[in-house]
C-alpha cells in the first residue's frame, strides 16, 4: 500500500512503465485498442495483494453500491470503475489504487452499510446450508416444507433457502425447468455450471435470483440453494443486498456454524423432503412497476408489459386493457377517471440521430414524476432507440423533444438498468416511436405538433407541462 499522494503517482508510472502502457503510440492498430495506463497501474497494484484482500475489497465495494459482480479476487474493467466510482463519492484522488488511508475509508464505509442491515450469516436448520440474511429487511422467519422463508413484514421481500434429496439431484434437468419463460416469466440471465446453477429474471411481476448448487463428493446427495425475489420498485435498494446474499452463500460449509435443530432433517443425511420443484418467487401478489401517459378520453398509453397483469391499476384505480400491439410493445387502457393533464402533441416527423430527448417517469422513490435527459439512438431494427439514466418504473414513460412534442414510448430494456451506488446509469432502451403511436391510438389521435423554430425547452418546463398527465401504472390482486 501506499502512503502518500507522491508515492501513489510513482507507484503508478512504475507499473504502467513495468507494463509497457506509457509509450504505446496513437495509431498502434486498428484492430487493438490502446491500453489503458491508469487501469493497467491500477490492476498491478490490485494484483499484488494477497487474495484474500482482492476479495475484501470488492466485498467491500459490493456493500457501499459501488460493484455489482462476482467476488472472485479478479481484476477487471468492472472492479476498476467500482473503485473510481468509491474514490470519486468519497472525494478521494479517483485514480483506482486504494492506499492505507482509502481502504480504511472503504471498510468502515462497507461495515456501517452491513450494521445498517444487520446482515448476519445464519446456518439454515433444515439444510445446513450457511447465508447472508439483512435482518433488518428480512424480520419474519417461517419453516417450508424443504428449509426456511425469510420475509419481510410485508411479505413483499423474500428468500427461500433449503435443499433437496435425491430425487431433485439433476442438475441438468432443473435448469431446463428454471430458464424456461412464460407470458408472465421472463429470464435475464442464465449459467449452469456441472455443480451448480444460477438463473435471474422476472417472475409474475417480480424480480428473482435463484442459485442451487449440487453436493460435492463425500457432502452427501441432493441440492441446495436459495432464491431472492422483490418487486421492481425495490431495486435500487435491494440489488445490491443480492450480490451481497449471492456472495455469502455456502451450500456445503466443511464447519456448520451451528447443528441442526432436534427433529431436523441434516443435509449429510440427505433426508431433507423433496419438492416438485426448486424454491420459486414467493407467491405475494407481485406490484407492477411502470409509467403511462393519460391521452384523454380516460385513456393511457402504456408498454405492452401490462398484458402480465390479470388486473392493471392507474394511479391505484383499476383499468381494463382496451388493446395492445406486440409489433411495437405499446398497450392502451381504459383508465376512467384517471388524473391528467392536456394531451401531449405527437410529432409526425421521425427524430434524428443523436437528438436530444427528455423522458418523464413514474418514480416509486419520489410517488411522482421524474425527469431525465436522453438521447435518441441510432435503432438496430426498424425504429430508434433510447439513451437515458432511467431507474425502475420507467417503462411505457414518454419521451419529449426539446420542443415539448411527444416522439416515443420507452420500451422496457433486456436486462435490469444497471446502478452504480444505487444510481441508475445510461442504457440503451428500445422506443415506441410515433408512427407506432399513432397506429395503436387511432381515433381519436393525437395533435400533431408543428414544427418550431423557438428557443429549445428546458427539460424542467417540459416536465412541469407532461408531469400532469404522466402516472403510475401498477398491479392489482
Amino acid at each position: 500500500m501506499m502512503a502518500g499522494t507522491g508515492s501513489r503517482v510513482a507507484r503508478m508510472a512504475l507499473c504502467a512503465a513495468l507494463l509497457g502502457a506509457l509509450a504505446v503510440p496513437v495509431a498502434a492498430s486498428a484492430q487493438t485498442p490502446a491500453p489503458d495506463p491508469q487501469l493497467q497501474a491500477a490492476k498491478a497494484a490490485f494484483e499484488a495483494l494477497p487474495e484474500a484482500d482482492r476479495r475484501a475489497i470488492q466485498e467491500a465495494l459490493v456493500w457501499t453500491g459501488d460493484y455489482n459482480g462476482a467476488v472472485d479476487g479478479g481484476f477487471g474493467r468492472r472492479t476498476f470503475e467500482a473503485i473510481l466510482s468509491f474514490e470519486t463519492r468519497a472525494r478521494l484522488s479517483p485514480d483506482g489504487l486504494l492506499d492505507a488511508k482509502e481502504r480504511g475509508a472503504l471498510d468502515a464505509a462497507a461495515k456501517k452499510a452491513r450494521q445498517d442491515l444487520n446482515f448476519t450469516r445464519i446456518t439454515e436448520e433444515r439444510s445446513g446450508l450457511s447465508i447472508g440474511v439483512p435482518q433488518r429487511v428480512l424480520d419474519k422467519r417461517t419453516p417450508t416444507k424443504t428449509g426456511t422463508r425469510f420475509s419481510s413484514a410485508d411479505g413483499a421481500v423474500t428468500l427461500e433457502a433449503g435443499a433437496w434429496g435425491d430425487g431433485a439431484s439433476d442438475l441438468a434437468a432443473l435448469f431446463e425447468t428454471l430458464k424456461t419463460e412464460s407470458p408472465t416469466r421472463r429470464v435475464t440471465y442464465k449459467a449452469l455450471r456441472p455443480d451448480w446453477l444460477v438463473v435471474t429474471g422476472e417472475d409474475r411481476g417480480r424480480r428473482f435470483y435463484t442459485r442451487i448448487a449440487r453436493a460435492p463428493e463425500g457432502a452427501g446427495a441432493g441440492l441446495r440453494g436459495f432464491t431472492f425475489s422483490y418487486p421492481p420498485e425495490r431495486a435500487p435498494a435491494l440489488d445490491r443486498i443480492v450480490i451481497a446474499v449471492a456472495n455469502s452463500f455456502e451450500p456445503f460449509p466443511a464447519r456448520p456454524a451451528g447443528p441442526a435443530a432436534p427433529g431436523k432433517a441434516t443435509a449429510a443425511a440427505g433426508t431433507a423432503a423433496t419438492p416438485a420443484a426448486p424454491p420459486r418467487p414467493a407467491a405475494e401478489a407481485p406490484p407492477l412497476a411502470a409509467t403511462g401517459l393519460s391521452v384523454g378520453g380516460g385513456r393511457v398509453l402504456t408498454s405492452a408489459v401490462v398484458e402480465t397483469c390479470p388486473a392493471p391499476l392507474v394511479a391505484g384505480q383499476k383499468a381494463r386493457l382496451l388493446r395492445s400491439d406486440k409489433d411495437s410493445g405499446l398497450a392502451l387502457l381504459d383508465a376512467g377517471s384517471a388524473p391528467a393533464g392536456p394531451p401531449p402533441r405527437l410529432r409526425s416527423a421521425a427524430p434524428a440521430a443523436g437528438e436530444a430527448a427528455v423522458v418523464v417517469a413514474h418514480s416509486p422513490a419520489v410517488r411522482g414524476a421524474s425527469v431525465s435527459p436522453a438521447a435518441i439512438a441510432a435503432g438496430g431494427g426498424r425504429t430508434p432507440g433510447l439513451a437515458a439514466p432511467l431507474q425502475a418504473g420507467a417503462a411505457g414513460a414518454p419521451v419529449f423533444d426539446r420542443s415539448g412534442a411527444l416522439v416515443g414510448i420507452v420500451l422496457p430494456p433486456p436486462s435490469p438498468p444497471r446502478l452504480v451506488a444505487g444510481v441508475a446509469v445510461e442504457t440503451r432502451y428500445p422506443m415506441a416511436d410515433a408512427a407506432a403511436i399513432a397506429r395503436l391510438l387511432g381515433d381519436p389521435p393525437l395533435a400533431a405538433a408543428p414544427a418550431s423554430s423557438a428557443a429549445p425547452l428546458s427539460a424542467g418546463a417540459i416536465a412541469a407541462e407532461a408531469g400532469r398527465s404522466v402516472v403510475a401504472v401498477s398491479c392489482g390482486r
